[in-house]
């Protein structure tokens, strides 16, 4: 079966396992797959997968050997990588839009939520700081609504926290592979506050977004087997 995985920036498997994960290379495990908790783990989609992303880096897989089945993922003891590009770009731009669909779902939203993603926008072409983009973040009242489920306003504004990332400025001053993992982040948790602001139309908002996710990752430079 096919599926698709995030990797951190180093490209190397986590939990311990260390093995780099290249283009066209078979990878087993030997061990009972299990979802969740052991094997080689694919989503059926990009947004899916989003959610359990160890970084930007963007795998298309081939799934074989002894494969388990879930709803939205499966766990295998064979994987092959048939493609796989950077994604950090395109993270960051799909939680810029994420925000922005959320905003645009009510009528009065919250100034400093606004700000948040127009800064983030300039620090994205190199024309904000780390530190203004964390100053941004710090005044948006995004990130005291992150669960404000019944409330479209706060969760328009969690969208607006969470695409600006205060984590991304942070670990920018620390290691690439942190930094870029934060891309990953800041994409799955736009997307949850833009389904809050939405409430009623959770499964459309999805379906939209898993839409848009499809389409950015065709224009991704993507490494492919030889």
């Amino acid at each position: 079966m096919r599926g698709w995985h995030f990797l951190p920036a180093n490209r190397r498997l986590g939990y311990g396992d260390g093995r780099l994960v290249t283009v066209g290379e078979t990878l087993t495990v030997d061990c009972e797959p299990e979802l969740c908790r052991a094997g080689l783990h694919a989503g059926y989609t990009i947004l899916g997968t989003l959610e359990y992303a160890a970084g930007p880096i963007l795998c298309e897989d081939k799934l074989g050997g002894v494969v388990v089945r879930g709803d939205d993922k499966a766990s295998a003891t064979e994987r092959t990588v048939i493609r796989m590009a950077d994604a950090t770009a395109m993270l960051h731009e799909f939680a810029c839009r994420c925000a922005e669909d959320a905003l645009a779902l009510v009528e009065s939203p919250y100034p400093m939520a606004v700000e948040v993603v127009r800064v983030k926008r300039l620090w994205m072409v190199g024309q904000a700081s780390d530190d203004e983009l964390a100053k941004a973040c710090a005044t948006s009242p995004g990130r005291a609504s992150v669960c404000s489920f019944e409330d479209a306003r706060g969760a328009a504004a969690a969208a607006a926290y969470w695409a600006g990332s205060a984590r991304a400025a942070w670990f920018a001053s620390r290691t690439a592979g942190w930094f870029a993992r934060d891309a990953a982040y800041a994409a799955a948790y736009a997307i949850h506050a833009t389904y809050w602001a939405g409430a009623a139309a959770q499964a459309s908002a999805g379906a939209t977004q898993a839409r848009r996710l499809a389409a950015m990752a065709r224009t991704l430079e993507w490494e492919v087997v030889k």
